[in-house]
Protein backbone atom coordinates (compact mmCIF):
# COMPACT_ATOMS: atom_id res chain seq x y z
CA UNK A 1 0.00 0.00 0.00
CA UNK A 2 2.85 1.89 0.67
CA UNK A 3 4.44 1.57 -2.37
CA UNK A 4 1.14 2.42 -4.53
CA UNK A 5 1.01 6.00 -2.30
CA UNK A 6 4.57 6.76 -3.18
CA UNK A 7 3.94 5.61 -6.85
CA UNK A 8 0.39 7.82 -6.65
CA UNK A 9 2.11 10.97 -5.06
CA UNK A 10 5.29 10.95 -7.60
CA UNK A 11 3.41 10.80 -10.59
CA UNK A 12 1.15 13.46 -9.15
CA UNK A 13 4.35 15.55 -8.61
CA UNK A 14 5.42 15.04 -12.23
CA UNK A 15 2.13 16.07 -13.69
CA UNK A 16 1.88 19.15 -11.73
CA UNK A 17 5.39 19.84 -12.80
CA UNK A 18 4.66 19.59 -16.65
CA UNK A 19 1.25 21.21 -16.39
CA UNK A 20 3.30 24.15 -15.04
CA UNK A 21 6.17 24.05 -17.24
CA UNK A 22 3.37 24.37 -19.85
CA UNK A 23 1.90 27.73 -18.97
CA UNK A 24 5.40 28.84 -18.33
CA UNK A 25 6.40 29.28 -22.30
CA UNK A 26 8.41 31.09 -23.88
CA UNK A 27 6.67 34.68 -25.01
CA UNK A 28 6.85 35.15 -28.53
CA UNK A 29 8.97 37.57 -29.48
CA UNK A 30 7.99 41.40 -31.10
CA UNK A 31 8.56 41.28 -34.72
CA UNK A 32 10.76 43.62 -35.68
CA UNK A 33 9.44 46.85 -36.64
CA UNK A 34 12.16 48.87 -38.25
CA UNK A 35 15.10 47.40 -40.01
CA UNK A 36 18.13 49.69 -40.38
CA UNK A 37 20.75 49.05 -42.98
CA UNK A 38 24.19 50.75 -43.56
CA UNK A 39 26.13 51.17 -47.07
CA UNK A 40 29.24 52.87 -47.63
CA UNK A 41 29.02 54.79 -50.79
CA UNK A 42 32.25 56.57 -50.87
CA UNK A 43 30.50 59.51 -52.57
CA UNK A 44 29.24 62.88 -50.81
CA UNK A 45 26.63 64.49 -53.29
CA UNK A 46 25.94 67.74 -52.72
CA UNK A 47 25.10 71.40 -54.35
CA UNK A 48 27.97 73.80 -55.82
CA UNK A 49 26.33 76.41 -57.75
CA UNK A 50 22.98 75.38 -58.42
CA UNK A 51 24.20 72.16 -59.72
CA UNK A 52 24.76 68.52 -57.65
CA UNK A 53 27.96 67.03 -57.85
CA UNK A 54 30.13 63.93 -56.30
CA UNK A 55 32.66 64.26 -54.02
CA UNK A 56 34.72 61.14 -53.44
CA UNK A 57 34.90 60.83 -49.76
CA UNK A 58 35.86 57.84 -48.41
CA UNK A 59 33.43 57.80 -45.48
CA UNK A 60 30.46 58.34 -47.25
CA UNK A 61 27.54 56.68 -46.66
CA UNK A 62 23.83 56.16 -46.24
CA UNK A 63 21.55 54.59 -43.87
CA UNK A 64 18.53 53.28 -44.93
CA UNK A 65 15.41 52.64 -42.69
CA UNK A 66 12.24 50.51 -43.59
CA UNK A 67 8.83 50.42 -42.04
CA UNK A 68 8.27 46.58 -41.77
CA UNK A 69 5.31 46.47 -39.70
CA UNK A 70 1.60 46.62 -41.61
CA UNK A 71 0.82 50.66 -40.17
CA UNK A 72 1.84 53.59 -41.13
CA UNK A 73 4.25 54.75 -38.05
CA UNK A 74 5.75 58.49 -37.65
CA UNK A 75 9.48 58.88 -36.89
CA UNK A 76 9.37 62.37 -35.64
CA UNK A 77 11.36 64.13 -33.86
CA UNK A 78 13.02 67.58 -33.84
CA UNK A 79 15.57 67.19 -36.79
CA UNK A 80 13.49 64.55 -38.72
CA UNK A 81 14.50 61.71 -39.60
CA UNK A 82 17.73 61.45 -38.48
CA UNK A 83 17.20 62.54 -34.69
CA UNK A 84 16.51 58.75 -33.98
CA UNK A 85 20.45 57.30 -35.90
CA UNK A 86 23.46 56.72 -34.16
CA UNK A 87 26.25 55.78 -35.61
CA UNK A 88 28.56 53.35 -33.05
CA UNK A 89 32.46 53.39 -34.25
CA UNK A 90 35.14 50.95 -33.97
CA UNK A 91 39.05 52.01 -34.14
CA UNK A 92 41.49 50.30 -36.71
CA UNK A 93 41.78 48.07 -33.53
CA UNK A 94 38.58 46.72 -33.14
CA UNK A 95 38.29 49.07 -30.02
CA UNK A 96 35.21 51.15 -29.43
CA UNK A 97 35.32 54.11 -29.66
CA UNK A 98 33.11 57.11 -27.18
CA UNK A 99 31.61 59.53 -29.35
CA UNK A 100 28.82 61.91 -29.03
CA UNK A 101 25.29 61.14 -30.42
CA UNK A 102 25.22 61.93 -34.15
CA UNK A 103 21.98 64.37 -32.95
CA UNK A 104 24.80 66.21 -31.17
CA UNK A 105 25.81 68.44 -34.10
CA UNK A 106 22.69 69.26 -35.46
CA UNK A 107 21.03 72.41 -33.98
CA UNK A 108 16.86 72.08 -33.61
CA UNK A 109 15.30 72.64 -36.73
CA UNK A 110 11.64 72.73 -35.05
CA UNK A 111 10.65 73.80 -31.72
CA UNK A 112 7.91 70.69 -31.66
CA UNK A 113 8.67 67.20 -33.73
CA UNK A 114 7.04 67.23 -36.59
CA UNK A 115 4.86 64.20 -38.20
CA UNK A 116 7.21 61.87 -40.29
CA UNK A 117 5.30 59.41 -41.58
CA UNK A 118 6.65 56.17 -43.00
CA UNK A 119 4.15 53.72 -44.76
CA UNK A 120 4.02 50.14 -44.82
CA UNK A 121 7.34 49.00 -46.34
CA UNK A 122 8.39 52.19 -47.38
CA UNK A 123 12.21 53.55 -46.65
CA UNK A 124 13.91 56.79 -46.02
CA UNK A 125 17.90 57.48 -46.53
CA UNK A 126 19.55 59.35 -44.77
CA UNK A 127 22.77 60.55 -46.45
CA UNK A 128 25.94 60.40 -43.66
CA UNK A 129 29.42 60.59 -43.24
CA UNK A 130 30.30 57.61 -41.18
CA UNK A 131 32.99 58.43 -39.45
CA UNK A 132 31.35 62.60 -38.26
CA UNK A 133 31.08 62.03 -34.94
CA UNK A 134 34.83 60.59 -34.40
CA UNK A 135 37.04 63.90 -33.82
CA UNK A 136 39.61 64.24 -36.08
CA UNK A 137 42.63 64.18 -33.98
CA UNK A 138 41.53 60.34 -32.92
CA UNK A 139 40.84 59.50 -36.87
CA UNK A 140 44.31 57.80 -38.11
CA UNK A 141 44.80 55.60 -41.38
CA UNK A 142 43.14 52.06 -41.34
CA UNK A 143 39.94 50.22 -41.20
CA UNK A 144 37.31 51.03 -39.01
CA UNK A 145 34.01 49.21 -38.69
CA UNK A 146 31.01 51.54 -38.32
CA UNK A 147 27.29 50.16 -37.54
CA UNK A 148 23.88 52.53 -37.51
CA UNK A 149 21.63 52.23 -34.63
CA UNK A 150 18.16 53.34 -34.87
CA UNK A 151 15.99 53.63 -31.62
CA UNK A 152 12.14 54.08 -32.55
CA UNK A 153 9.80 53.40 -29.37
CA UNK A 154 12.62 52.95 -26.85
CA UNK A 155 13.84 49.99 -28.79
CA UNK A 156 17.55 49.98 -30.66
CA UNK A 157 17.85 48.47 -34.62
CA UNK A 158 20.95 48.21 -35.75
CA UNK A 159 22.56 47.61 -39.16
CA UNK A 160 24.72 45.18 -40.16
CA UNK A 161 28.47 46.47 -39.26
CA UNK A 162 30.59 48.08 -42.16
CA UNK A 163 34.41 48.61 -43.05
CA UNK A 164 35.49 52.24 -43.65
CA UNK A 165 39.02 52.06 -45.20
CA UNK A 166 40.41 56.09 -44.01
CA UNK A 167 43.19 57.08 -45.70
CA UNK A 168 44.55 59.43 -43.43
CA UNK A 169 44.97 63.15 -43.51
CA UNK A 170 47.15 64.59 -46.38
CA UNK A 171 49.09 66.63 -45.02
Amino acid sequence: MLVKLSLFVAGWLLLGCAASTESVAPVPKEKPVIKCELNVTGNYKTIVDGKWVTIPKPDAGEVVVTNLSTETIDIKSFHGPVGHLDLRVKDPKGDAVKTKALVNIFSPQTFQPEPYLLKPGQSETIPVSLLVMLPEEKRVAGTYKVKAVYTFNKKDYESAEVEVKWPGEKK
